[in-house]
Parts: structure tokens; C-alpha cells; sequence
């Protein structure tokens, strides 16, 4: 009997070392690349997606490992298991967005959506002097 390419992957578990492989060397080149690239611009005007990134390949190792688990136990055919993968898989998304906000906000001080001239221009910027006219 002939072993089709999924049979060969199951049987070697390829999938999972390959992606444990990369949960623990893309990080480490995401680290290096940006440091060599630290001055540049695609650096410093995307601080906030690089430090996220570095989550990136152990997170889709963990969803794999997760996703594998809940399908072992339930079933393949289980609407279940689908769902509960699909929950899990959009609350991770939703972290994912929560996280981009909050180290945009730690990296670069300002709401996600606003402009370098608007933060600039806020009446809350802590750096700007304002001065107060006396009463005429």
C-alpha cells in the first residue's frame, strides 16, 4: 500500500518539529535582524509590530499543539471541536489586536489611530509649555 504525503507527515510528526523549529529560531532572527537594523526607519516607525512579531511563530507552534490536542480528543467529524478551535483561535486574534494597541501606545505615546500631528497638536501633550494670557 502506497502512504500518501499525510500519512507520511502524521506518522514523522515533520509538521511539529518543523514548526517547533521555528518557535525557537524565528524569533531569534526577527531579534537579529532587528538589531542590525535598529537605525532605519522601517525599524523605528514600526517598533511597536517588531516586539509582536517576536510572538509570531511560538504562538502558531502553541495554536498548532492546541488545535492537534482538541482534535485528537474530539473527532475530526465534531462540529465541537471545530468551534472550540475556532473560539480559541479568535480570542488569540483578539489579543493579538489588544497587545498591538497597548506597545503602540508604550512605544510611540499615542493612540493607535492618531497621526504624529495630532499627538503633537493634543491639548494633553505633557511637553508642551502652555502659557496663560492674564485676565484683561
Amino acid at each position: 500500500m502506497d502512504e500518501t504525503i499525510f500519512d507520511y507527515l502524521e506518522r514523522t510528526r515533520l509538521v511539529d518539529y518543523v514548526l517547533a523549529a521555528a518557535a525557537i529560531v524565528g524569533p531569534v532572527l526577527q531579534a537579529l535582524l532587528a538589531a542590525l537594523l535598529r537605525d532605519r526607519d522601517i525599524v523605528k516607525h514600526h517598533r511597536h509590530q517588531w516586539a509582536l512579531g517576536l510572538l509570531a511563530f511560538p504562538t502558531l507552534f502553541v495554536l498548532w499543539l492546541v488545535y492537534n490536542y482538541i482534535m485528537d480528543l474530539y473527532g475530526l467529524d465534531s462540529v465541537f471541536a471545530l468551534l472550540l478551535n475556532a473560539g480559541i483561535f479568535i480570542g488569540v486574534a483578539l489579543v493579538y489586536v489588544l497587545l498591538e494597541r497597548l506597545l503602540y501606545q508604550h512605544f510611540y505615546g499615542k493612540k493607535s489611530g492618531q497621526t504624529v500631528t495630532e499627538a503633537s497638536s493634543s491639548p494633553d501633550n505633557s511637553n508642551e509649555v502652555q502659557t496663560q494670557n492674564p485676565k484683561e
